[in-house]
């Protein structure tokens, strides 16, 4: 009898799992379902005055006081641009004297980020605001373990900009307001129990905004499908993500409602990979550089991510060896394939051109001096950055390991603008 090889699934990384929301609705006037979701009967609504003025939470309550049954509802909208502690602490209190069933968060990340570490704290009341950055820090600790949610209340998130993917993602950050620190928040308990993905809310989103956020969720899907954690489920969903934002971003910015439409699933689809697969350099940078220069996260995402797809492409340095079972190129011509681009002789360098066409197209910032940084106070950042980029999760997953040599010379190359 002959000998057979056992069968082994092949795999970059160790994640062997796809954790997503139990439901996700995605189509026009998809709030439409909230009028027929079971056990819904006191509800917490948290949003921001801006989506208030907009009437996107009176849009909200119409839809539900269509309801057979009688609703309940109590609406915080005093979230800022940032989910700090304080902002969770004020919410928090609000909330646990109501005594929700279920949490409706109405808006963008910051919205969403502090619905879901209220929602944590509103099961477990023994947990600390201040214990959660060092709890939930690395995602790999947190795949079957830790505090479980949806005893007494669901989530349901209603993204009213696309970008951030957090409606379907373990993912959030928390903003000490006090030291000027973010801190990335990560725990698969934290994925909401609904998505409702409506692309109305983002007909009159500003074309700013929608770039910004559109380079946000282009660097998900590439980092997605290159990290050491990707797998074939995230694959998949990285390539769709990909070809969405590559034919429709500069339409989208340019007003096209069909083009927002699909940019809103992009984002989503992107949320769901890089959720189960995590991301690389570019957030590991653009979390320091956005909170030390005060500028919109999915901005300095799109700056960094030409320089970091070359440098993940650049042969390893003398003691320094490529992540094993990996080969970045293969995955680069890959994207291109999917998404239509010519490799050429070098899949990285047409995918890094077609990035900055992007950037071109949508009026984007191709260098950090266009975003009114000094260039002596950038050089003077620059170090500092660098070093507490390596200490960031998402510098692990990344397909090269990087040194801080090449990380102050990435941040220096990325400062002026591109031809």
């Amino acid at each position: 009898m002959s000998e057979t090889t056992p069968f082994q699934i092949p795999t970059t990384g160790d994640l062997h799992w796809f954790k997503v929301p139990p439901k996700v609705f995605f189509e026009p006037f998809s709030i439409r379902y909230l009028a027929e979701l079971k056990d819904l009967s006191k509800i917490f609504i948290v949003s921001d005055r801006m989506i208030y003025k907009l009437g996107y939470v009176e849009r909200v309550m119409e839809v539900l006081k269509r309801r057979r049954n009688q609703v309940e509802i109590e609406i915080y909208i005093d979230v800022p641009i940032e989910p700090t502690t304080k902002a969770i602490t004020e919410a928090l209190n609000v909330m646990n004297t109501f005594g929700p069933d279920n949490i409706i968060a109405i808006g963008g990340g910051s919205v969403m980020c502090v619905a879901k570490i209220m929602w944590m704290l509103y099961e477990h009341p023994e947990l600390k605001l201040q214990d959660i950055p060092t709890q939930f820090a690395d995602i790999k600790e947190n795949v079957f373990s830790g505090p479980e949610v949806g005893e007494k209340a669901r989530l349901i998130c209603v993204p009213t900009t696309s970008g951030n993917g957090s409606e379907v993602s373990p993912f959030c950050i928390l903003v000490d307001e006090k030291t000027n620190t973010t801190y990335p928040i990560a725990h698969y308990n934290l994925i909401p129990s609904v998505a409702i993905v409506d692309p109305e809310f983002t007909y009159t989103v500003p074309k700013r905004t929608l770039a910004d956020n559109g380079f946000d969720m282009l660097s998900h899907s590439i980092e997605a499908y290159i990290s050491t954690y990707a797998n074939d489920f995230a694959n998949g969903m990285c390539l769709e993500a990909l070809q969405l934002i590559f034919k429709n971003l500069v339409n989208g910015y340019n007003g096209c409602s069909c083009a927002r439409a699909n940019l809103h699933n992009a984002s989503t689809i992107a949320g769901m990979a890089h959720g189960n697969a995590y991301l690389g350099l570019v957030h590991a940078l653009a979390y320091k550089i956005a909170n030390h220069f005060h500028i919109h996260h999915g901005r300095v995402a799109g700056i960094l991510l030409p320089h970091i797809i070359r440098y993940n492409a650049k042969a390893p340095i003398e003691g320094q060896s490529q992540l094993k079972k990996y080969d970045v190129m293969e995955k680069f011509g890959r994207i291109c394939d999917r998404t239509g681009l010519n490799p050429g002789n070098n899949a990285a360098e047409s995918l890094a051109s077609e990035c900055e066409k992007l950037l071109k197209g949508t009026e984007s910032a191709t260098g950090f001096a266009q975003c009114g940084i000094d260039e002596k106070e950038w050089k003077d950042a620059v170090h500092d950055i660098a070093v507490t980029t390596l200490e960031s999760q998402y510098s692990k997953y990344n397909p090269k390991k990087v040194t801080v040599p090449e990380l102050k010379e990435i941040l220096i190359a990325s400062y002026k603008p591109i031809a």
